[in-house]
């Protein structure tokens, strides 16, 4: 038997001034739990911050929306061990135009471990 699990979400995502984008998205299935809910200062090409409730980056396949991923199912691997979302601060800094540096800071190790996200 092969099921396809649907999601259901309402969100909306933008720029002001073109200085701070943004993202607000909520679950509206059964937990209807916030998923994204952050700003981030992107004035500048080589420094950005970004600040609120964000998927922890943790590999590709877990950043990749799941229609552009190869198989059906993520690896085992990604999913028992990708930490999910959390609040937290990120800044990005761009070296050179194939290199950049994160540092980011997170209230937990993510909320919603071990879950499909």
């Amino acid at each position: 038997m092969f099921s396809v699990a649907t999601r259901k979400r309402a969100g909306i995502d933008g720029v002001v001034a073109g200085v701070f984008g943004f993202q607000i998205e909520h679950d509206l299935g059964a937990d209807g739990q916030w998923r994204d809910v952050y700003i981030n200062y992107q004035q500048f090409d080589a420094f950005q911050v970004q600040a609120g409730k964000f998927k922890l980056p943790f590999s590709r396949e877990q950043t990749t929306s799941p229609a552009r991923i190869d198989f059906v199912y993520r690896s085992r691997v990604a999913e028992t061990l990708a930490p999910g979302r959390d609040r937290g601060v990120r800044t990005l800094m761009r070296v050179h135009t194939d290199h950049h540096c994160h540092l980011r800071s997170f209230i937990h190790r993510g909320e919603d471990r071990g879950r499909h996200v």
